[in-house]
């Protein structure tokens, strides 16, 4: 098992290491993911919809999820999940019949993307009317962080009972949502895990699991560590930023050798 100290040197040198490559104040990068927050149901099922579309090459078949409001009743989950009866085929033909998406819709074709993507909207929608208002979500959210073991209960209560939305798009959604007690390690933040030795195997949950404890060590929620390895294990910065992965490389060769002195 990694040790408390590994952790928070690691974290330490990271938030350094961002400084200095950045070339601008480390909290002004870190704001949106310290106090950006969902304020009502339809900000939570829009942020839903965009994470439910965070998989390799599905944005390119689905375009820009702004697209589909109209079809979602200004994502609106009580309204869309009433709507369409439950029926995934209703609410693909309508987005079909007034929607060109940059990728094909074939309903035939139950493992596209399309397919998937429509049939998770409308499980999304059914599973958060159950809620009826913003303030009863936020209590159900709440129930989870009373302690860190609790906390991965969440995303995986979703993986179960959302379709298509699995333990990583979960913790995706959660953190965009603004719950930063949830982190969602994606191939950056892993890569340098991994080869840092702080990880043995590619694992999200463990990964999951280890943020979550390097933010109880350093007092940071676990969404702004992750944030910290993030930009530094993807190189950009800004919306729009071309990536510079070197800086992940950098990164893992300047603080591997501290860490082994632990």
């Amino acid at each position: 098992m990694v040790s408390d100290k590994k952790l928070i040197i690691l974290f330490n040198e990271a938030k350094d290491f961002l400084e200095t490559v950045a070339g601008r104040d480390v909290e002004e990068l870190l704001a949106f993911t310290r106090y950006s927050k969902v304020t009502d149901m339809q900000e939570v099922y829009w942020r839903f919809a965009r994470s439910l579309c965070n998989k390799r090459g599905m944005p390119a078949t689905i375009g820009d999820v702004d697209d589909l409001e109209p079809f979602l009743f200004g994502f609106d989950p009580v309204r869309s999940a009433g709507n369409y009866g439950g029926d995934w085929r209703r609410l693909f033909t309508a987005i079909r019949e007034g929607y060109t998406p940059p990728g094909p819709m074939d309903a035939s074709r139950e493992g596209s993307y399309w397919v998937q993507y429509v049939k998770g909207l409308l499980s999304g929608a059914v599973f958060l009317s159950r809620f009826e208002t913003f303030k009863k979500f936020e209590k159900f959210v709440a129930g989870f962080a009373h302690h860190p073991i609790a906390l991965a209960g969440l995303p995986l209560t979703l993986d179960r009972q959302v379709f298509a939305m699995g333990f990583p798009l979960a913790t995706d959604w959660l953190r965009e949502c603004g719950y930063t007690n949830y982190a969602k390690p994606d191939v950056h933040v892993m890569t340098i895990f991994v080869e840092c030795g702080i990880v043995r195997e590619w694992d999200t949950f463990q990964s999951f699991k280890i943020l979550a404890r390097m933010g109880r060590l350093v007092g940071e929620p676990p969404a702004v560590v992750d944030k910290v390895l993030w930009y530094i294990g993807s190189g950009r910065f800004l919306p729009g930023d071309e990536p510079v992965t070197r800086y992940r490389e950098a990164f893992i060769e300047y603080v591997k050798p501290i860490l082994e002195k632990d």
